[in-house]
């Protein structure tokens, strides 16, 4: 809590129009949240438990910007979605009901990378993009059909590395992305 009480001075003084404000939250919050959620560096409890933490941290962050974080809309029932879905196994993850509609696929598939071995790199390793870029590609690149993409060619290369290597089988953690990835896509063409 502490190290957000800074950024909630700044915000109750900062003469911000209400609607704008709530926008510029909506445009911002969940790009960045979905870039956390796809760091390889995600792979124990501890950093999980942090990413619980944070969308706590957020919510408590925009309050003074917004008279009700319910103005935030799906931005808002997101992050509450998204939020117990990161103590969860991937095989609960991918049983969730709220899937395709108040959470996209890619959100859950860029979580589901650091559940992986380090050999199922994350979308922006793959692509040899920092962090900083690939908040940037999400910024400019809202559709899902475009994050489906980038996710699939980081799973197909995973694939390809399997096979090449003679492993004797994927990842427990690769059945359930690709499952999802398929769902995801076919969904995306109807």
């Amino acid at each position: 809590m502490r190290e957000i009480r800074p950024f909630q001075s700044l915000m109750k003084q900062t003469n911000f129009k209400e609607k704008s404000s709530c926008e510029n939250i909506k445009k911002n919050v969940t790009g960045r949240y979905e870039g956390a959620l796809s760091h390889q560096e995600c792979k124990e409890l501890a950093m999980y438990t942090r990413l619980f933490e944070s969308a706590t941290t957020i919510e408590t962050a925009v309050s003074p910007l917004c008279k009700q974080l319910s103005q935030l809309g799906k931005t808002y029932r997101l992050l509450r979605s998204l939020r117990p879905l990161l103590l969860q196994s991937p095989e609960e993850i991918a049983q969730c009901p709220l899937l395709g509609d108040v959470i996209p696929y890619s959100y859950v598939l860029m979580l589901l990378f650091s559940h992986g071995p380090p050999e199922i790199v994350s979308p922006h390793e793959s692509a040899n993009w920092s962090l900083l870029q690939l908040s940037q590609w999400l910024d400019k690149h809202s559709q899902e059909s475009d994050k489906l993409e980038l996710i699939s060619g980081t799973l197909q290369r995973y694939q390809t590395l399997v096979r090449e290597s003679n492993l004797p089988s994927f990842h427990e953690v690769y059945p359930v992305m690709k499952s999802l990835l398929d769902t995801a896509l076919s969904k995306q063409t109807l």
